[in-house]
């Protein structure tokens, strides 16, 4: 009898580790090689919940991320264009922001290119992070998708060359200040957008995933 009470326990202890291979003791929010544990019992790429830079072979690029999603529906196809989508809006969104707080802090300390010592600068920052936040950025590029097996929810990275986030943000910085020349000093509009350009080509990938929603 004793043979087959060790028996026993050895397909015991196999079944066991075989349950925490599968996420058994896993807890919703819990990270372990580049996998979330989410609601369903799943664990699923870490990045589909924000959890980025996102890198594989290689490590990390010169590139900005975001994610996008959507819900399942009946052609595939489109469910997947619905996350690329809405990758490249959370991207312009991240980008507005980040491009805004720059922008900002540019101002408080430029306060001469602006007429009535900057006071009708806010209009000008709030103006940039608007435009960028609603820019296209059509040169993002969807690196990686994925479908949840339960839910059905489509998910695709989207990645955008920092160099080019940073000229798509100096495009529309310098258009919102032809739209609202009159928030600057007379003559000074060229000066001000040389030292913009050198502020917002000093944007880091740090600074702009500050911005980022992260799921716990």
């Amino acid at each position: 009898m004793a043979p087959k009470r060790c028996s026993s326990l050895t397909a015991i202890a196999l079944s066991c580790a075989a349950l925490l291979l599968i996420g058994c003791g896993a807890t919703v929010g819990d990270i372990k090689d580049d996998r979330y544990y989410d609601v369903t019992g799943t664990w699923i790429p870490s990045w589909t919940m924000g959890h980025l830079p996102y890198a594989q072979e290689g490590g990390l690029r010169d590139v900005l991320q975001a994610v996008g999603v959507a819900p399942k529906m009946a052609n595939p196809s489109l469910a997947r264009k619905a996350a690329t989508d809405a990758g490249r809006q959370e991207m312009a969104r991240i980008l507005g922001a980040t491009v805004q707080s720059m922008v900002k802090t540019w101002e408080q300390e430029h306060t001469d290119f602006f007429e009535g010592g900057g006071n009708s600068s806010i209009n000008y920052y709030e103006g940039v992070g608007r435009t960028v936040t609603d820019g296209k950025l059509i040169g993002s590029t969807a690196r990686v998708h994925y479908v949840h097996p339960k839910t059905g929810l489509h998910y695709t990275l989207m990645e955008l060359a920092r160099n080019d986030a940073i000229e798509d943000a100096l495009s529309m910085a310098r258009e919102e200040a032809r739209r609202r020349k009159t928030a600057f000093v007379e003559g000074k509009v060229d000066d001000a957008m040389d030292e913009l350009d050198e502020v917002l080509r000093g944007m880091k990938p740090e600074d702009y995933y500050a911005n980022t929603r992260v799921a716990d």
